[in-house]
């Protein structure tokens, strides 16, 4: 018996309907698409996260992305917990390796081709002067640590206001909570207008659409995972401020996962590799959500990549272990040698003076007939 489309275009693949056309090589697949649709309905779910013509999008839990997302965060807390059990030795290599390959795709997206030497003294912090074609690089790490000393606060819009403070002057303004969103349109308004595709979104909506986004990310009814990957795509799609959309977009994703319980292990998901260097079907991905409103498809294409990015994570808490256990083996060793060393100084110098006795003449007492 022939797979149903529904099943066949939906979990075998999230399939689009041109998807769909170029599968039979036919102009209209209206039929077969009602099919798709209607099994479709069957596990969609409305989000609280208004587009910018205040329609919600959904997400279509098909049982795919179901397995898909608590694989994701099982095999997550999985690697935390092997994080966690590692030695100190070994947390600081696993912790060295991963920040390094976070701060390197951040250099690369500004043109760094520099020495990896400099890009470690900037994680950790011991850089006496930033170059200038770095300072970018220094202010992410340093709203990564804001992250990791703020995992028990409160997820709010001052908080990614701060994060983003961070990110132009190094430091949050502490003085103010002014939001300093974006006052421009990238574009002039086109409500309502169907499936049209936004730059972003328009100045009137950012203030609102951030708190809903907050409010989500807030929202222990959802999944972990939704709620962070709904997040990226999220303030990728709002771009509330006027600089950096991407890097506070990959924070705002981190901060929400520690938040949630992966502490310092969030901050070291390279998702900035994702973001920061996006392709062609990425992009034409995110445009099919607004045609849509289906955010299916970016959670298809995103929980892709992080099943890729978990391979490597895992990979490298087992290289950390092995790397500490070496480096203890190798102490051990040393220490072993070290006092045998001792002990063979030891042995040569009663030799010696065991020597040189044998050598000195006996000063022996007079007897009273020699006198």
């Amino acid at each position: 018996m022939a797979e149903p489309y529904g099943i066949r275009f939906s979990e075998n693949k999230y399939a689009t309907k041109e998807d769909v056309k170029a599968v039979f090589n036919m102009n209209n697949v209206d039929y077969i698409w009602d099919d798709v649709v209607d099994y479709r309905k069957k596990f969609a779910k409305t989000l609280e996260l208004p587009s910018i013509d205040h329609t919600k999008f959904n997400l279509v839990f098909t049982l795919d992305i179901q397995n898909r997302l608590l694989a994701f965060e099982r095999k997550l807390n999985s690697i935390y917990a092997s994080y966690l059990r590692l030695s100190p030795e070994g947390q600081i290599a696993f912790e060295m390796e991963r920040s390094l390959k976070v701060i390197s795709s951040v250099s690369a997206s500004v043109g760094y081709e520099g020495s990896q030497n400099l890009l470690i003294q900037i994680i950790h912090n011991t850089i006496s002067a930033v170059p200038s074609n770095l300072l970018v690089v220094d202010n992410y790490c340093r709203a990564m640590r804001y992250i990791d000393q703020n995992a028990d606060s409160e997820l709010t819009v001052e908080e990614i206001q701060k994060m983003y403070d961070i990110l132009g002057s190094g430091k949050p303004n502490l003085e103010s909570s002014e939001l300093t969103y974006r006052k421009e349109n990238s574009e002039e308004p086109h409500y309502y207008q169907s499936a049209y595709i936004y730059k972003s979104a328009l100045t009137d909506r950012i203030e609102p659409m951030m708190k809903d986004v907050v409010a989500f990310m807030n929202d222990d009814n959802q999944y972990a995972s939704v709620r962070a990957i709904a997040a990226l795509f999220y303030l990728d799609y709002i771009q509330p401020y006027d600089f950096m959309r991407e890097t506070i977009t990959t924070l705002v994703f981190k901060d929400c996962l520690e938040k949630i319980g992966f502490t310092k292990i969030a901050n070291l998901l390279n998702v900035e590799s994702l973001l920061l260097f996006e392709d062609k079907k990425f992009f034409e991905v995110k445009q099919m959500v607004q045609k849509t409103m289906d955010l299916t498809y970016y959670f298809d294409y995103v929980l892709k990549f992080l099943a890729d990015e978990l391979i490597d994570l895992k990979d490298d808490v087992t290289n950390a272990k092995s790397t500490a256990a070496h480096a203890s083996e190798n102490n051990i060793v040393l220490a072993k040698t070290e006092e045998a060393m001792i002990e063979e100084k030891k042995e040569e110098d009663e030799k010696i003076i065991s020597e040189v006795r044998k050598e000195e003449p006996i000063n022996q007492i007079p007897t009273a007939e020699q006198l």
